[in-house]
């Protein structure tokens, strides 16, 4: 090629060049004169952090809420600076609510200083014992302080309806258990089955999972007892949980919840022959266990049915005032509509009738208790009456005065039912004898083979109240009775 033709070649490449160069220029121009549609930004969202959200320097105060020695949970503890025990002129600077083992824990500013503890009552009542005096140093970093009340908490007692039942034991489409003697009572699936067991301990039972002899079924048993008054309900499960601490088993979660308004703890995976679920909760000195059996986690065919009953009883578990005890301080036993019975036939007598599950018959006489050493008894006793003999002479208790009587009618014979109030026989130097028991007798007199037999079906207690709790056991032997 000659020198002519290779600078005609770079003349042209250079042009190329400085065409391209010229091209791209102008497509920056195109492009920023026509920019392209932007989107509008998220704006980033504001969050407010209240002042008592700031996490504080100063020391942690803590100790418990205390009435009569022992810790009452649910109680405001107010930290207050200034004249902290006038509520007019002082100033709240944190508060805290006692869980339930009483315990309460809140943050002093960091500078310290002296301060009051108060405890705040849920209905705004004064509380007259004095306040707590503390006092923090620049430095601390735990301080204990116990704050003391005048009167214990008090829990609202629940409406009751015209069976002296709470009103929240009664939901439609659910059967109720009613435990007036020892004060809760709960709902539960129509599907299940509630009676006592051999202890006379409630127990509801659903229906059977399998088809073998003894099925597996979901169930419910429920032990109310005098709580240990030196423990706490946490120090009451901790000794319930180190029973199992040697078992090569998993270990039993616990988790705090609410039963009746109260605090209680929930225990799931506890062993056992079928494992349970269970649930304790101190109100006023007594001790609610309630245990769902068997473990969901071991048995999860069960889990449907447990799941079903413990969320049905715990939503609706109320408690209230026991109605009666006996003298020792034993409750009486329960009393539910759907208390479940079983025939008994007095081969002897000549007649059969239900008397409540699981009640024991401690001796040789056909005289049922609920449980061992109860005061409370559902009897039946008869005799052959010979002229002049009366029958109410010869079963009715003595000493005792007749406080009520009236006719009725069963479908094998007719005669009257007693209120009796039987005395124990008067001490020397007393003007009068002790009452023993309040007693209802109802006596039937028949004629059979020529000779008048007289029966006694009767129901005794210590008083009026624990008399009445168990009047709808005395019926119901009477209207299943039959010769």
């Amino acid at each position: 090629m000659s020198r002519m033709d290779r600078r005609k070649l770079l003349v042209r490449a250079s042009s190329l060049i400085v065409l391209a160069l010229v091209l791209l220029i102008a497509g920056c121009k195109t492009a920023a004169s026509t920019p392209a549609p932007q989107t509008v930004p998220t704006p980033t969202p504001e969050v407010f952090i209240p002042r008592t959200a700031v996490v504080s320097d100063g020391a942690t105060i803590s100790g418990r809420v205390l009435w009569g020695g022992g810790p009452v949970a649910g109680v405001t503890v107010e930290l207050r600076a200034g004249a902290w025990a006038d509520p007019a002129t002082s100033e709240v600077i944190a508060q805290a609510v006692s869980d339930h083992s009483g315990v309460y824990e809140l943050e002093a500013p960091p500078e310290g200083g002296v301060f009051g503890l108060v405890a705040v009552w849920p209905d705004g009542a004064d509380n007259l014992a004095p306040a707590t005096s503390v006092r923090v140093m620049p430095g601390d970093t735990q301080v204990e302080a116990d704050v003391f009340l005048d009167r214990p908490l008090e829990t609202p007692t629940p409406a009751l309806d015209a069976d002296g039942v709470p009103a929240t034991c009664r939901v439609d489409g659910l059967s109720t258990y009613a435990d007036t003697a020892n004060g809760f009572c709960f709902a539960y699936p129509t599907t299940f089955e509630a009676t006592v067991n051999e202890a006379g301990n409630p127990l509801v039972v659903g229906p059977p999972l399998d088809s073998s002899v003894e099925p597996l079924r979901a169930s419910l048993l429920v032990e109310v007892e005098v709580a240990a008054q030196d423990k706490t309900l946490t120090e009451i499960v901790d000794g319930y949980v180190a029973q199992f601490a040697d078992l090569d088993v998993p270990a039993i979660e616990r988790t705090p919840i609410e039963l009746a308004g109260q605090p209680a703890e929930l225990l799931e995976g506890v062993p056992g022959r079928e494992g349970s679920r269970d649930i304790f909760m101190v109100r006023e000195g007594t001790l609610f266990h309630l245990m769902f059996m068997p473990s969901v986690r071991d048995f999860p065919q069960a889990a449907s049915d447990v799941q079903l009953l413990a969320t049905t009883v715990v939503a609706t578990f109320s408690v209230m005032s026991p109605t009666a005890v006996g003298p020792s301080g034993q409750s009486m036993p329960p009393v539910s509509d759907d208390l479940a019975f079983a025939r008994i036939v007095i081969a002897e007598a000549g007649l059969s009738t239900e008397i409540p599950a699981g009640w024991l018959r401690p001796g040789p006489a056909w005289d049922w208790i609920p449980s061992e050493n109860s005061a409370v008894h559902l009897g039946i006793t008869w005799a052959d009456l010979t002229p002049p003999q009366e029958a109410e002479a010869v079963l009715l208790p003595q000493p005792a005065q007749i406080l009520d009587s009236e006719e009725i009618t069963l479908t094998w014979g007719s005669g009257r039912l007693f209120t009796v109030e039987v005395y124990a026989p008067a001490s020397e130097g007393k003007a009068a004898a002790t009452r023993r028991s309040v007693e209802m007798h109802a006596i039937v007199v028949v004629a059979q083979g020529g000779v008048r037999r007289a029966f006694d079906l009767y129901a005794t207690a210590p008083d009026e109240t624990a008399l009445g709790a168990q009047e709808a056991l005395l019926l119901q032997m009477l209207d299943s009775s039959a010769r």
